[in-house]
């Protein structure tokens, strides 16, 4: 006859197992600064994102043309065509 596991062992094994992978990756933590051009905007607009923002909800904000009441890029109100850009890179060059 084989060996046999006594079951709770087998619990005991198998269940951390499973758990660990049920888990949800740990969420992403948002960047520091968050900076957007926009050819209609000199220079570069730097942002800290609130708890709850992120960049891309920024630069959703940013992008629409009916959003109002938040006071990103010294409080432009230049809505549309900004771009997410890397804070490290250098500004693309105005055409």
């Amino acid at each position: 006859m084989g060996t046999e596991v006594p079951p709770m062992k087998s619990l005991s094994v198998i269940l951390p197992a499973l758990l660990a992978l049920t888990q949800a990756p740990a969420p992403e933590a948002a960047p520091a600064v968050c900076c957007f051009t926009n050819p209609g905007f000199s220079g570069v607009c730097r942002v800290t994102p609130a708890p709850e923002e992120t960049c891309a909800t920024i630069l959703g904000f940013l992008n629409d043309s009916r959003a109002t009441g938040k006071s990103y890029c010294n409080a432009t109100d230049i809505r549309g065509n900004w771009t997410a850009i890397d804070c490290k890179a250098k500004p693309p060059a105005k055409k």
